[in-house]
């Protein structure tokens, strides 16, 4: 699948309700700083429109009716409004700091100017969101509002770009497995 099928599926799963929690936080927080995501979500909510005239209600009817089982219970505004210089910050090994976020698989990722992460791929889909800041990877530049989807096999090497942190929120699909399982492997919090 291309950058582009990528982006259009999570959109569209996204304005219909079908994407699990954090990936659905993820979009919120995409649509709410990037006009790109509200014109995207406004072009998937008219998709919605015209399937609903076939008999398949749109996003807004879905979640007024209850089907809309993904809605997260932290809302997009309160990661945005969350000063993250008074975040809980971590420091890893590659000199990146995490942060917790009250959801599970969600978590808050800064990285210094001038760090390139190491190339690593991605076992599970990952939507990652810029806050503050810009990061660019083999993909492309990506700044406030941006969101970066990694599937499953994609290899990457983000960089921050320019002369400040980049701070972004990052959601990653929940796993099949839960409870002891995910313990034993570690959860991403």
């Amino acid at each position: 699948m291309t950058e582009t099928d990528t982006y259009s599926a999570f959109m569209l799963d996204y304005a219909s309700g079908a994407l699990p929690a954090p990936l659905m936080l993820a979009g919120e927080i995409h649509v709410a700083l990037s006009e790109n995501g509200r014109s995207a979500s406004q072009v998937w909510d008219v998709v919605g429109g015209a399937l609903m005239e076939e008999g398949v209600p749109a996003s807004s009817e879905r979640a007024a009716i209850g089907t809309r089982k993904s809605l997260p219970s932290l809302s997009a505004h309160e990661v945005i409004d969350r000063p993250t210089d008074q975040l809980n910050w971590r420091r890893s090994l590659l000199k990146t700091e995490f942060a917790s976020v009250p959801m599970k698989h969600c978590r808050y990722l800064r990285i210094p100017p001038g760090i390139s992460m190491p190339r690593h791929g991605h076992r599970h889909f990952e939507a990652t969101v810029v806050l503050e800041g810009a990061f660019e990877d083999e993909l492309g530049v990506y700044e406030v509002g941006d969101i970066s989807l990694a599937e499953p096999g994609l290899r990457h090497t983000p960089k921050v770009v320019g002369d400040q942190p980049c701070v972004c929120f990052v959601a990653k699909e929940p796993r099949r497995f839960g409870g002891v399982f995910d313990s034993l492997v570690g959860r991403f919090q």
